[in-house]
Formats: structure tokens, C-alpha cells, sequence
């Protein structure tokens, strides 16, 4: 018989001290989705009282990191915005010390390309962002967890 690998992913609204025991005694793995920054996460994960995600997230990310949730921590998703800076969304997710941190293009095709920002004063292409994340993820001198895109 074969094991199971179960893991989930949430915004972490829900992850109380209860759900996050029977997730590590369990042995399943829970990711989070967090954008980044304050500022960066409220651009598009909305609650429906209209008021942004990120304290209770980032509330939830600490729940599942402490010692004795730490094992059913999977890590972070991340969406890349080009309207967000790099560096303070790096910056943000590595100060909450994730096992790692998965970064992931927002959903696009051909009938609907992903946003652009033509100006000269940043933004660009998606994938342009991720090279821009690669600078500030070299120039931050904490410890950097493992990164997936």
C-alpha cells in the first residue's frame, strides 16, 4: 500500500489552533497564498467585507510555522503582479520564514494576455518580474528559503 501525499492550499482565513494540529497529526500539507506586502497582497485578495486578507494570512502563516504546526507548513504562493515591487514582496514573504515560496504568473492566453505596463517608470512583462525578483531575492541577507516558479 502506497502513502498518501495530501496537501492543500488557503488564503489561511480558516486555520485556527485546532484545524492546524489535525493537519500536522495528520500528516497533510498546508501552503498559504500571500502576495507579498501589505500593499501587494490587497491589490487583488479582497475579503468580502471589502477589507484586505494580509493580517489574518500573515496571522495564519505564523500559526503554521510555529514548532508544533511547522511540519504541516508547505509554504507560500505568491502571484506575481508587474504593479508590485519586487523586493518588498520578497522582502515581506522571507521575513515569515516559509519552508519555500512558490511564485506563480497570473493566469493568462493568448485571448487574454497578462497585464502590461509599457510606461518607463517599471511594471513590464510578468516574466521581466521574476528577473527583477531574482535581484532582490541575491540582495536579501537573510536566511532565503527555497524558491519555485
Amino acid at each position: 500500500m502506497r502513502d498518501l501525499d495530501l496537501r492543500r492550499q488557503s488564503n489561511g482565513l480558516l486555520l485556527d489552533d485546532a484545524f492546524c494540529a489535525m493537519l500536522a497529526e495528520e500528516g497533510i500539507v498546508a501552503g498559504a497564498s500571500l502576495d507579498g506586502d501589505r500593499a501587494s497582497n490587497g491589490r487583488h485578495r479582497i475579503r468580502s467585507d471589502g477589507y484586505g486578507s494580509y493580517e489574518s494570512t500573515v496571522r495564519a502563516i505564523r500559526r503554521l510555522g510555529a514548532p508544533r504546526y511547522r511540519s504541516a507548513f508547505g509554504g507560500i504562493l505568491c502571484t506575481v503582479d508587474v504593479d508590485n515591487d519586487p523586493a518588498a514582496v520578497y522582502r515581506a514573504l522571507a521575513e515569515l520564514d516559509p519552508p519555500g515560496i512558490d511564485f506563480l504568473l497570473p493566469h493568462a492566453s493568448w485571448d487574454r494576455p497578462p497585464p502590461r505596463d509599457d510606461s518607463s517608470a517599471g511594471g513590464g512583462e510578468p516574466g521581466d518580474r521574476l528577473g527583477d525578483l531574482g535581484g532582490a531575492v541575491s540582495s536579501y541577507a537573510s536566511r532565503r528559503p527555497s524558491l519555485r516558479s
